[in-house]
């Protein structure tokens, strides 16, 4: 089969109106299969140049769930799911 994993949730945590992490979420993830969260300051940058922020595994039903710290010395960070 093929899977297409996708983000359904996204939240923004705040310590004292501060903003300190994100929590993603998402479905349709093959049952216990690995991910990674990659990360990049430039959207349209080669998925190659991404950093990746974490390693994981979808739970049995194929979906997952991360909070992950935002750094606020980069003004913006992209985010995309990814199966090694």
């Amino acid at each position: 089969p093929v899977y297409r994993p996708s983000f359904n949730y996204f939240a923004v945590n705040e310590t004292g109106g501060v903003p300190v992490s994100i929590v993603f979420a998402g479905t349709n993830g093959p049952a216990n299969g690995t991910y990674m969260l990659l990360s990049s300051t430039n959207l349209s940058a080669p998925l190659s140049t991404w950093t990746p922020v974490l390693t994981n595994l979808f739970n049995s039903n194929g979906a997952f769930s991360n909070t992950v710290p935002i750094d606020g010395a980069k003004p913006m960070q992209f985010y995309r799911l990814v199966q090694p």
